[in-house]
């Protein structure tokens, strides 16, 4: 579809205001272990535990901050070690990378 279908998909899925309040989609993705952009620190936590490192950037009260993860995940190669980073502002998931 072109960009046009994609804007209406999200305005009648109501995308742009997922992040105001952690909905029942946002406790669905928690509960299966997913996270999501605008999601609050506690959903993490709950969805992927504590994080192995947090780095707070800045005044704490602003909860900017960088949590890293590290699990083995196993491969067909056997277990290989995946780090994943997720960045906080305003203590919101703002996105995440995996390495």
């Amino acid at each position: 579809g072109n960009l046009h279908d994609q804007q209406e998909w999200a305005n009648e899925k109501n995308i742009w205001n997922r992040s105001k309040s952690p909905n029942d989609e946002m406790k669905n993705l928690m509960q299966t272990g997913d996270i999501a952009i605008g999601m609050p620190m506690d959903y993490v936590l709950k969805a992927w535990g504590d994080p192995t490192q947090r780095e707070v950037s800045g005044n704490h009260l602003f909860r900017n901050e960088k949590w890293r993860y590290v699990r083995s995940i196993s491969t067909q190669e056997g277990f290989k070690q995946e780090k994943r980073t997720v960045y906080f502002e305003g203590g919101k998931v703002v996105g995440w990378e995996t390495d």
